[in-house]
């Protein structure tokens, strides 16, 4: 079963074309990456996913129906970069109202948030508003206020930006434990070690179309390449939208 499936996706913003025929699906139950430089067409193709914008033409299917219908947004949770906290609220009434938000009972919610709070490493911050966290703090916090829910699909646009190397580390594992346990996790990333650690599969992106897809040993036996930056540095032009 495809939790994801896009067919000739285009986008055109006042007559630029950010996006020129994208393809691809994700398989339930596995993480997937996509991959490009700034400009490259990344963040458009996870809004029109997530259901924030629509495509020029194309089509996308999110679990078998429209990413903009109810239905199924309500089980994906998406991590843009630029999120912010509720710099009022702590870390624990931020995952709690989030949950509600999710249409989670108040004893759902109270339960949920204690599970990722504690998954994330955030028991001892529970208590702090979110104005007086780190960086890092925020973007663990932000996570699980994905998280509380339990979504079928998590999208994440960077998810360890901002991270100390143990903290990313941990999220890293938090995310393959949620894809062995069933869930699908699409990610954007500039980190090629964190893509090729979590990512079953990869697409690179440049100037709105997939130069390369597959799975990361995949590619490396395909190219002839030594790593992942070297595949990316000769796929890419490094141009901007």
């Amino acid at each position: 079963m495809k939790a994801v499936v896009v067919k000739g996706l285009t986008k055109f913003y006042a007559g630029h074309q950010a996006l020129s025929g994208i393809d691809f699906e994700v398989d339930v139950g596995t993480s997937f990456a996509l991959i490009g430089p700034n400009g490259a067409g990344k963040t458009t193709t996870i809004r029109i996913v997530s259901g924030l914008i629509r495509p020029t033409t194309g089509e996308v299917k999110v679990l078998g129906g429209d990413p903009s219908d109810w239905s199924v947004r309500s089980r994906v949770s998406i991590l843009p970069e630029d999120a912010g906290v509720y710099e009022k609220l702590t870390v624990f009434e931020s995952v709690y109202y989030f949950g509600l938000l999710r249409g989670m009972s108040k004893e759902e919610a109270i339960r949920g948030t204690e599970r990722v709070i504690s998954a994330l490493e955030l028991t001892e911050r529970r208590n702090t508003q979110g104005a007086k966290l780190s960086k890092g703090l925020k973007r663990r916090t932000l996570l699980a206020m994905c998280l509380v829910s339990s979504p079928d699909l998590l999208i994440l646009d960077e998810p360890t930006e901002g991270l100390d190397v143990r903290s990313a580390r941990s999220v890293r594992q938090l995310l393959k434990g949620l894809v062995a346990r069933g869930t699908t996790v699409i990610m954007s990333s500039h980190n090629m070690a964190e893509i090729q650690d979590v990512a079953d599969k990869m697409a690179i992106i440049d100037r709105g179309r997939i130069v390369l897809s597959g799975g990361p040993r995949e590619l490396l036996e395909a190219t002839r390449l030594d790593s992942l930056e070297d595949v990316f540095i000769t796929y890419t032009t490094g141009g901007g939208e």
